[in-house]
């Protein structure tokens, strides 16, 4: 029998208090899987046999895993990711079920959670701007894809050898980018009329903003001049780049190299 399910009063679970990270082996025709780290659910004013779903999704594709209760959680002995398409973005929401009622009460939720990866360029924390590889691109390197619902996602082209690796090690490959996409993606949080000031990915952006300009981003309820905007982005621009210092690292690697 299929359970209906009541929303009222659901609270919002805090993305932090989740890390959720894919596993891919590299085999040819192995499926993904993905692990969860929920222990932070045991922290937060829950009903202790409340159960624990992880549904990983793709558009209206979704699976969904049991992971026991708030206060025992217990890892499925397989979390492979048979359903979705595996060269797309998986998102993954998280579900706090109490069973006991009918119809069953989902007391929290967290939505739209990105998966921690090490293909994060800017902050491999929060997993706020992912890389995804492909051949599609042409002659053309790289490219951003930013959706009002779900955020920015860094294409590369995966006819370069070694693309990836070098995006994630080399300075001068990083800094003919990443400034480039911490510009475009921040000008469409200020400029576009699609996306919700309260969305996860927005929020993370923002904090991040915050934290590499070292002051507080301008209101996005309020009507602020574009020059204001403009100054802002490029204040985080620079901040960003005199903390990543590109162009001394990149020096200091091409020395290096010249003296082995």
């Amino acid at each position: 029998m299929k359970r209906s399910f009541n929303y009222t009063g659901r609270k919002d679970i805090p993305s932090g208090t989740i890390k959720i990270r894919i596993q891919r082996s590299g085999t040819p025709g192995e499926l993904p899987k993905f692990s969860a780290e929920l222990d932070g659910l045991k922290e937060l004013d829950l009903p202790e046999d409340a159960r624990v779903y992880v549904e990983p999704y793709v558009g209206a594709t979704t699976m969904r895993f049991p992971f026991g209760k708030v206060t025992e959680i217990t890892v499925p002995a397989d979390t492979a990711l048979t359903d979705l398409d595996a060269g797309t973005s998986i998102l993954f929401r998280v579900k706090i079920v109490d069973e006991s009622s009918d119809p069953c009460l989902i007391v929290a939720s967290a939505n739209q959670l990105r998966p921690l990866n090490d293909n994060d360029p800017l902050d491999d924390r929060r997993a706020i701007l992912p890389v995804r590889e492909t051949a599609d691109l042409g002659e053309d390197l790289w490219s951003l894809d930013i959706k009002p619902d779900l955020g920015p996602e860094l294409v590369i082209n995966n006819g370069i050898p070694e693309f990836l690796e070098r995006l994630k090690s080399d300075p001068l490959i990083q800094g003919l980018i990443l400034p480039h996409a911490l510009r475009e993606v921040l000008a469409f949080i200020f400029q576009s009329e699609e996306i919700e000031d309260d969305a996860p990915w927005v929020e993370a952006w923002l904090d991040f903003a915050s934290e590499v300009s070292g002051s507080t981003p301008p209101d996005l309820d309020e009507e602020e001049d574009e020059e204001s905007v403009g100054a802002y982005i490029e204040t985080c621009v620079r901040a960003f780049c005199d903390h990543q210092r590109f162009k001394t690292m990149s020096l200091i690697l091409n020395k290096e190299a010249a003296n082995v």
